[in-house]
């Protein structure tokens, strides 16, 4: 971590796997902030790997009678590329964030539905492209807090040009809360 000054901060990291079924893997991670007076702009890059875990290798699992969920021996180790900026405006009565990123994946390891036989199973999406904006807003007005989270999300197979399985391209989640008696 290296601190400039009050309004400069970067964070470089490395990360470094190590499977004795996928080999090894070095991950570099860049984070760069700059804050203003009320205002904080972010800037996150990395490269990313992840094994396959023993679920998603071996699981054997009847869900109730329902389907069943199944592992796969064949999956290969997903890696990644991460790009994210962010902007958060800061304010006495609300906080406003705005985050728009890509993710490039190779190997993308995903359970799917496969209806045929009412089973889930985990497989590889070979090349996936990912880009999104995350809106967040924070507001409170006494003892009434009100906080929102938006996602818009564009999950692509690039082989098929398909929006990915199971995945959404919209998620909204709210809340709202009410203080009594400061507590």
């Amino acid at each position: 971590e290296y601190i400039a000054n009050s309004s400069i901060q970067l964070i470089l990291g490395v990360r470094y796997d190590v499977s004795s079924t996928f080999g090894s893997h070095l991950g570099p991670h860049l984070s760069l902030l700059y804050r203003k007076p009320k205002n904080i702009y972010r800037l996150n890059i990395s490269k990313n790997f992840k094994s396959p875990s023993l679920k998603e290798l071996y699981m054997q699992w009847d869900h109730f009678g329902m389907f069943y969920i199944n592992g796969n021996q064949n999956l290969e180790p997903e890696t990644s590329t991460y790009i994210g900026l962010s902007y958060e405006k800061i304010h006495s009565k609300y906080n406003l964030s705005i985050k728009p990123y890509m993710h490039k994946l190779h190997n993308m390891i995903l359970s799917v539905e496969e209806f045929e036989s009412s089973q889930m199973i985990y497989r590889n999406y070979k090349s996936v492209f990912m880009s999104g904006i995350d809106l967040y807003i924070k507001t409170h007005y006494n003892s009434i807090v009100f906080d929102m989270t938006v996602g818009l999300l564009e999950p692509r197979e690039l082989s098929t040009e398909m929006q990915l399985d199971g995945t959404n391209k919209i998620t909204i989640n709210s809340s709202l809360t009410f203080f009594i008696n400061n507590k």
